[in-house]
């Protein structure tokens, strides 16, 4: 019975959605003289825009995400992505080329460190193609991208709320990670 009254009241709304947005968009023709066909395309239009700026979003993470001192660097973005962009895991998964299963579990983890979604605030971004390399951890990628960008170690500290130390430690393991790769190639080549 409860079932049933709820989606009768979800019935109404969307009843009253529809005639809400009906009013509007004959208001919209009316005032700027556009016929149906032409209204149609506008939709279509804002429709495929939509798209555009939602894959713009799903490749890029705003660093404001990593101002916080409970959540690591990869359950700070599974949250950001499942929460705020409302992925799938999987979907998750393949942009940070990471396999799908941990990542239901980081984002539980991460879940039970803070309840609430990320309130986003115009911040730095970060594109999401640096993670795709598995060999530097998710916070050697963040460091070691944010210095090629010319900050200083103590600027990435605050921004990401870890010790200068941490950050040069982490900048570090990177850098001989990559030198280590570099090496190992050229030794093939031979």
């Amino acid at each position: 019975m409860k079932k049933q009254s709820e989606s009768i009241e979800t019935a109404k709304g969307t009843k009253k959605a529809l005639s809400e947005l009906n009013s509007f968009l004959l208001s919209l023709q009316t005032k700027h003289s556009i016929n149906t066909k032409q209204m149609r395309q506008l939709l279509k239009d804002a429709q495929q825009q939509g798209k555009a700026d939602a894959e713009k979003i799903k490749d890029n993470i705003p660093l404001c995400i990593f101002d916080n001192s409970k959540l690591s660097s990869l359950e700070a973005i599974v949250k950001y992505f499942k929460e705020n962009l409302g992925l799938s895991y999987l979907d998750i998964a393949k942009s940070l080329n990471r396999n799908s299963g941990p990542i239901g579990i980081t984002y539980r983890n991460a879940k039970r460190k803070i309840h609430s979604e990320f309130i986003i605030i115009p911040c730095m971004q970060i594109p999401v193609s640096i993670f795709q390399d598995r060999e530097l951890s998710i916070l050697e990628n963040i460091v070691l991208y944010l210095r090629n960008t010319g900050m200083r170690y103590h600027e990435i500290a605050l921004l990401i709320r870890r010790d200068d130390r941490t950050v040069w430690t982490v900048n570090h393991r990177a850098e001989l990670k990559l030198k280590r790769k570099r090496t190992s190639r050229l030794k093939k080549r031979k």
